[in-house]
């Protein structure tokens, strides 16, 4: 629901990926920003009822997502069809923050915009950070959340093993967690898993604010 710069793209996107893809919006030139190409349903009208919503097939859906301009609309149209239609994924984009914890209380995940747009800034304006998020009772081992500066941006994972001398076990990156291998490469805004002697992350955040030493 909701075809402005957000939905377009998500609508192309599946689209292009081969989905049976539906979008609703209120006026029919929104659709205008969609591709010659694309191939899926047009529907114009109120994404929030459920005329609109059938219309668009969501007793077939095996997801929706509420991106339209009104915090209020992707609500109502989030909880809409969570309570009303067996849908497997639904998904609002909220920029209130206040609001998108009302909708992750009633059970509807969101994506809230503004608080996703400070986070992201701050990562970028913030000196690189690590935090020990597990910690062996015996004080021997334990496990910190680090992200890199840019200057290891596009270095491989067994680079940073080498420089800290500590295991990389898992990536989060973006809205995934991946297991971590040697072969992979720092993209912007990782977050590193690294496994630790001791509980003191100062050395290894030293290590990764700075720029990577060249190898003899």
């Amino acid at each position: 629901m909701g075809c402005g710069r957000v939905g377009s793209r998500i609508a192309e996107e599946l689209d292009q990926a081969g989905h049976s893809v539906a979008i609703i919006d209120l006026r029919a030139e929104a659709f205008d920003k969609l591709p010659d190409e694309f191939s899926g349903q047009l529907v114009t009208g109120n994404g929030f009822q459920r005329s609109t919503l059938e219309r668009a097939g969501i007793k077939d859906a095996y997801a929706f997502a509420a991106v339209a301009q009104g915090d209020n609309s992707n609500m109502v149209a989030a909880r809409t069809v969570d309570a009303t239609y067996e849908v497997s994924r639904v998904v609002a984009r909220i920029a209130d923050p206040e609001r998108a914890q009302l909708c992750e209380r009633l059970g509807i995940p969101t994506v809230a915009s503004a608080l996703r747009t400070s986070a992201a800034l701050l990562k970028r304006m913030l000196p690189p950070s690590t935090t020990v998020m597990w910690q062996d009772s015996t004080g021997t081992v334990s496990l910190c959340v680090v992200r890199p500066s840019t200057h290891w941006v596009g270095q491989s994972i067994q680079a940073v093993e080498r420089a800290t001398q500590c295991r990389v076990a898992f990536i989060s990156r973006l809205a995934d967690v991946v297991v971590a291998h040697s072969n992979l490469a720092v993209q912007e805004q990782d977050e590193l898993y690294v496994g630790i002697e001791g509980t003191d992350p100062q050395a290894v955040r030293r290590i990764l604010s700075q720029a990577p030493k060249e190898s003899k």
